[in-house]
């Protein structure tokens, strides 16, 4: 199978179920964001130097990226739909969203309380970034509520991520000075 179709060669792509859009259409710039969200993942995910824990989390968010990826590029349709859940039996969930909390709170409590604003410093924090860029377009597309809190909280997640790993290598939070 070749890589290239030449399908979207006129500025046209398809939607799961064969719709065609255009490629400034909504779904299309979202999920475009999200998989740049899942490259910028992959990139912090090839330093040698994260931690198991951020290891293993990070891995577990490009899947959840991934369908989260899946839903936002099908079409509303009930036929669509219909397709999207035969081919990708998982989707985002309160329980992902639950296991994220947990995960900042155990990982908050290692760290000193924020008692100043912090400048961002890291790969982490740009990732964190390109979520809440992915949060907006969502949020314009109406998609499901669990995925529109899921990217909140993995913004979250990742500014206490970045903060954890940057303590890990015996880096100083960088305090916002007046």
């Amino acid at each position: 199978m070749k890589i290239y179709t030449k399908k979207g060669d006129a500025g046209y792509t398809s939607l799961l179920g064969n719709h065609r859009v255009s490629k400034s259409d909504s779904r299309v710039i979202a999920y475009g964001k999200i998989d740049t969200v899942m490259a910028a993942v992959g990139m912090v995910l090839s330093e040698n130097n994260l931690s198991k824990t951020a290891r293993d989390e990070l891995n577990n968010i490009m899947k959840l990226l991934f369908f989260a990826c899946a839903e936002v590029a099908t079409p509303s349709d009930e036929n669509s739909q219909k397709i999207l859940h035969k081919r990708l039996k998982n989707s985002i969930e309160k329980e992902h969203i639950e296991h994220l909390e947990q995960v900042i709170d155990d990982l908050e409590s290692k760290l000193k309380p924020l008692t100043n604003f912090i400048l961002p410093s890291g790969k982490i924090h740009f990732v964190r970034c390109l979520v809440r860029e992915a949060e907006c377009l969502l949020v314009e597309l109406k998609v499901r509520e669990e995925i529109l809190i899921f990217f909140n909280r993995l913004s979250d997640f990742l500014f206490v991520l970045a903060r954890f790993e940057n303590y890990c290598l015996g880096i100083d939070d960088i305090i916002l000075r007046g």
